[in-house]
């Protein structure tokens, strides 16, 4: 059903296990017997028990109403619940003599690949997805498609580091596996 709506594989997947979780928590009744009070009392419970973030209150709030109203055909009416606070904490930034410290305890594919995120500015699924064709060697950037705002980014270190690793990967050489 998520699928004739176009949304992605990742949202299927997340929303399935909203689901699951959403199933023991009022187990031993079944999802189908459930109402707005049942999801309220979940989501509350995520707030104040699980110490869920806003954002995931709110990712499970969505999977359960589409659950819900969509596939279970059941009206949810008004819910009240208790919000989750978002948590305060500062961020934690590296030195750069802490990176090259990282760095030094890595290497190969791992060193690689913690390097280009970290230079580059790459989430972890645009880390994943990133393919040669991805990589500008001559203007050094990254060109992230698909990822959000479609960006391009680029760092001369992190690209310096890739030069070598995707020259033997457009050759087909095994070693581009150890770079």
């Amino acid at each position: 059903m998520l699928r004739e709506r176009g949304m992605l594989w990742r949202t299927e997947q997340t929303y399935r296990e909203w689901a699951v979780r959403f199933a023991r928590f009022i187990a031993p009744r079944s999802p189908y017997a459930a109402d707005g009070t049942d999801v309220a009392a979940f989501l509350s419970a995520l707030a104040v028990n699980g110490r869920a973030s806003p954002s995931a209150q709110k990712q499970a709030l969505n999977a359960l109403v589409f659950l819900m109203q969509e596939v279970l055909s059941r009206d949810l009416g008004e819910m009240k619940f208790t919000r989750a606070f978002p948590k305060r904490r500062l961020p934690m930034v590296l030195t750069a003599g802490e990176c090259r410290a990282l760095f030094a305890q890595l290497e190969g594919t791992p060193r690689l690949m913690t390097e280009l995120a970290y230079g580059a500015g790459l989430r972890l699924m645009e880390l994943l997805r990133l393919r040669v064709h991805h990589l500008d060697l001559e203007r050094r950037q990254v060109r992230v498609k698909g990822g959000k705002g479609d960006r391009v980014n680029g760092c001369a270190d992190a690209i310096d580091r890739v030069n070598g690793c995707a020259d033997a990967m457009r050759n087909g050489c095994a070693a581009a596996r150890t770079c």
